[in-house]
């Protein structure tokens, strides 16, 4: 790809879940309704979509059932910047996109996942991404109180498992160390994170609002 140049752009990244023989996720749908959302409002915007074949059923890649979905909301696929098809991991997804975007002109880049992802998924692009470019914008989730509660639980030990590790793994076994401070780190949770559920906070351990996150 040719380095973009001209008006700087904000760029969309909308982070894979999962799909089955139906389609894809109430997570997923979730997701692509607010980054269509965020493309409507903002015409020069661009948006990167990820996700190969999943092992959840024989509905094809991900980022093409993604681009269906973007689709029917009224994003056509000349909005698509780039589709990362080898991304199977959050990981993954921060690492590919942080090697696209050294070859585009933008502004920010606007984070769209799913709520139960905080704060692991900004911890994991912190490793990679310059962190006053880095946007969140964290979508509900279509579960159930409970199970929302246990995948929120799920995606917070493994959050600690990082910050225990001291980084990030990719694919390919490459470690990659924390380098970021910890007031970085609370400046981007604290002022660039838009949490699209009310009552999110709910869904947090009760101790969550106290503990240092980067401990």
């Amino acid at each position: 790809m040719s380095k973009l140049t001209g008006t700087n752009m904000d760029v969309v990244l909308l982070l894979a879940s999962f799909h089955t023989a139906e389609g894809l996720s109430g997570a997923g749908e979730a997701r692509v309704k607010q980054a269509a959302a965020i493309l409507r409002a903002d015409a020069a915007s661009k948006v990167i979509i990820t996700g190969g074949e999943l092992a959840y059923g024989g509905t094809g890649t991900h980022h093409a059932l993604v681009a269906d979905a973007l689709n029917r909301e009224g994003i056509g696929h000349d909005r698509i910047l780039a589709r990362l098809d080898k991304a199977a991991h959050t990981a993954d997804e921060a690492f590919d996109s942080f090697e696209l975007l050294k070859q585009v002109a933008y502004d920010s880049l606007i984070v769209v996942t799913s709520f139960v992802h905080y704060p692991r998924a900004p911890f994991v692009f912190a490793h990679f991404h310059d962190l006053t470019r880095l946007r969140f914008v964290l979508a509900p989730d279509a579960s159930a109180k409970d199970v929302t509660l246990f995948n929120y639980l799920h995606e917070f030990e493994a959050y600690q498992e990082d910050r225990r590790r001291g980084g990030i793994v990719l694919r390919d076994g490459t470690f990659v160390p924390t380098t970021f401070t910890y007031d970085e780190f609370t400046e981007l949770l604290r002022h660039r994170i838009l949490i699209k559920m009310a009552g999110m906070r709910d869904y947090e351990m009760p101790e969550s609002r106290e503990i240092n996150l980067f401990a």
